[in-house]
């Protein structure tokens, strides 16, 4: 089995999880599904995604910047986690409530020291 076979499986409903590169801001990781599988197995992806063939990205000279992967345990729980910090690192906490924010602080086992 090569490091491709999943990706010659895929069909129209699959998840899959997109890589868009280093190099752009935003969530690095994001969940797609497959809507289009043409018969030379060229995938596109419903968020938009240009198509991709072999998992690499199609019509890009940056070829090596977006690549796709399969939607198994661990990448989505890559995808899940950098959505949560993306999230994190883009909330306005000032917005949330003092009891939110406790909720927030209990979650994360921080402990806040009166002075």
């Amino acid at each position: 089995m090569t490091e491709t076979d999943w990706y010659k499986s895929l069909s129209i409903g699959d998840k899959v999880v997109v890589d868009n590169g280093r190099f752009g801001l935003g969530i690095r990781y994001k969940i797609g599904i497959v809507t289009k599988v043409t018969p030379t197995k060229m995938i596109q992806i419903d968020n938009g995604e240009p198509k991709f063939k072999n998992g690499m990205i199609l019509g890009n000279r940056y070829k090596e910047t977006k690549v796709i992967y399969p939607f198994d345990s661990v990448w989505a729980e890559v995808a899940f986690r950098c959505w949560a910090v993306w999230q994190l690192e883009n909330t306005n906490f000032n917005n949330h409530s003092t009891e939110e924010l406790k909720d927030i602080v209990k979650v994360l086992g921080w402990e806040y020291v009166k002075q």
